[in-house]
């Protein structure tokens, strides 16, 4: 077995801008971001890591290519961040 990186492409970029004119109590929520990983098959990705390297956010995708990630408060800054999905895998020689 031969370990390979992939690195599958995904166009979306994540806008985490907390508008402006928001009460104090709803910019001390956190910003949840959910989709999925699909490859260009169209096939879900499953145990890929997605990343947003702007706010340190990671979270790993589960069989179905879901995942989910949680930005504090504290790191949504209003800023338009980008964001990867990468999966280690093997394949056999």
């Amino acid at each position: 077995m031969r370990g390979r990186s992939y690195v599958i492409p995904l166009c979306l970029f994540v806008g985490l801008a907390l508008m402006g004119g928001r009460t104090a109590q709803a910019q001390q929520q956190p910003t949840v971001i959910t989709g999925h990983v699909r490859g260009a098959d169209g096939e879900p990705i499953s145990q890929a890591q997605v990343v947003i390297q702007a706010v340190g956010a990671s979270a790993s995708t589960d069989a179905h290519g879901a995942f989910r990630l949680v930005v504090p408060a504290s790191r949504a800054l209003g800023q338009t961040v980008t964001l990867q999905a990468r999966r280690l895998g093997s394949q056999p020689e």
